[in-house]
């Protein structure tokens, strides 16, 4: 991991690359300098998400998890209603993207050009896809529906059911049983159902459009032609997927709020300084700024990558070669594989929260909901990697059933890192002293060097 990191920190990033002290009349976001044009609304999308959370925080109610009853479904929440389906904040045509759209529309994502061939959409996308089978497979999507997010969310926010669309799906489970049944949210406790709007927001929907801007940046460069309207730089698209991971709030200087404040904002990049640096989460704030502020290590990667990938853009454009493309194709899924720490992170905190069952001291409403909606980002890689791995966790935090101990459904998903290109150093290990039970990862002493990161990077180094 050191070779990796020491490689890394040498790539030439584009123009002045990252720094803590972004210079005057040029866009930084945490330290990312945007040469693609404006990005200005888009990394405003986190103003819709902190509305959202903010309403939501004051609604907590204390209702315990039960089979049935336990909630009100009364919540008051208008306000993060309507921000969740009309925006407010981040302009576009028309007037607003919504952090709805962002999975109701999905399946019109595409990159669209005069004279090419399309590129790859977003329901082609292999991290995009993955999801979807997985949603369709459990029986929450029917088989030509792919807002797997707004399912859950919308279910969520009217205290319903899912799996039980009649209209466009008929119930139609795994086997085509008729079903409606998957889950429901009555009775699970108003705290449960606000984590999982909340959070479901961020990692459900957000998490797409981080993940189809690097596609569409990718599809540009195949034809070496701007797909975005009015765009004239050859990056712009993927500047864009750098403020849908990171959010207004988090500033211009790198490290973010984290930095600057010792909090965090409201989209990917401030939940993974959340659980790498926070007190009592895991011991992985060992990323570095310019300066030696301490920040998520997993920001630290993503950024490297995020520059890298840019600089591969810029350079493919420059020679009017698009067989450099490929090389930006492998910096994506790094960066998509790295996406998945945070959420591991949390699925696995909240899983040792109710290690003692449900409805229990440390486990009851909230914690259950943060479970589900930190599984819920997970299950479908799991379920890629190994799919007996996944059903013991979407049985723990999609039905309750304590069946399998913590520790086998803990060691399980760690067994699924290396195919999911990630390490136990990088997820970290829970805080001992404020959890003893938790346990060590098995290849903490070991963790093997994702050689295929050393590659793009010794590529990229031999091709400045």
């Amino acid at each position: 991991m050191l070779i990796l990191f020491f490689l890394l920190a040498l790539v030439p990033f584009s123009v002045d690359g990252l720094t803590d002290s972004p210079v005057e009349n040029v866009e930084y976001i945490a330290g990312y300098q945007i040469v693609g044009g404006s990005v200005e609304q888009h990394n405003k999308i986190d103003l819709d998400v902190e509305i959202i959370a903010n309403v939501l925080k004051n609604q907590y109610n204390g209702k315990i998890l039960k089979a049935s009853g336990g909630d009100s479904g009364t919540l008051n929440i208008d306000l993060a209603n309507s921000t969740y389906y009309y925006g407010g904040n981040s302009r576009t045509s028309p007037p607003y993207r919504t952090t709805m759209g962002f999975s109701t529309d999905a399946y019109r994502k595409q990159s669209k050009y005069l004279d090419k061939a399309l590129g790859v959409r977003l329901i082609e996308e292999p991290v995009y896809a993955e999801r979807v089978a997985y949603w369709q497979y459990k029986g929450i999507l029917a088989p030509d529906r792919y807002d797997f997010g707004h399912a859950i969310i919308d279910a969520a926010i009217k205290n319903g059911a899912l799996g039980n669309d009649a209209v466009a799906f008929a119930g139609k489970g795994r086997n085509g049983e008729l079903r409606n049944d998957v889950f429901t949210f009555a009775g699970k406790g108003d705290d449960f159902r606000i984590e999982v709007i909340k959070k479901s927001v961020v990692y459900q929907n957000v998490y797409n459009y981080i993940i189809w801007e690097m596609q569409d940046a990718i599809n540009d460069c195949k034809v070496l032609e701007h797909s975005n309207p009015g765009s004239t730089n050859s990056v712009h698209a993927w500047d864009e997927a750098v403020a849908f991971y990171t959010g207004s709030l988090e500033g211009t200087a790198e490290g973010g709020l984290q930095v600057s404040s010792n909090s965090q904002g409201q989209l990917m990049y401030g939940l993974a300084n959340k659980r790498g640096c926070n007190s009592g989460n895991f011991d992985t704030c060992t990323g570095k700024t310019a300066s030696g502020h301490q920040f998520s290590k997993v920001n630290e990667n993503i950024f490297g990558f995020f520059n890298l990938g840019q600089n591969q853009i810029t350079k493919a454009f420059g020679t009017a070669n698009s067989s450099k493309c490929a090389d930006v194709e492998s910096t994506k899924k790094l960066i998509t594989q790295q996406m998945l720490v945070p959420l591991i992170q949390g699925t696995l905190r909240y899983l040792y929260k109710c290690r003692y069952g449900f409805s229990t001291a440390g486990c009851e409403a909230k914690e259950a909901g943060e479970l589900f909606a930190f599984a819920s980002g997970i299950l479908p890689h799991l379920h890629a990697a190994d799919s007996a791995v996944a059903e013991k966790l979407y049985k723990m935090s999609w039905e309750f059933d304590t069946s399998a101990s913590y520790s086998d459904i803990k060691s399980s998903i760690e067994s699924t890192y290396s195919k999911l290109g990630i390490t136990c150093a990088d997820v970290g290990t829970l805080d001992l002293s404020k959890n003893p039970e938790y346990g060590v990862c098995g290849d903490d002493e070991n963790a093997a060097t994702p050689w295929g990161i050393v590659l793009v990077v010794m590529f990229s180094l031999l091709l400045c």
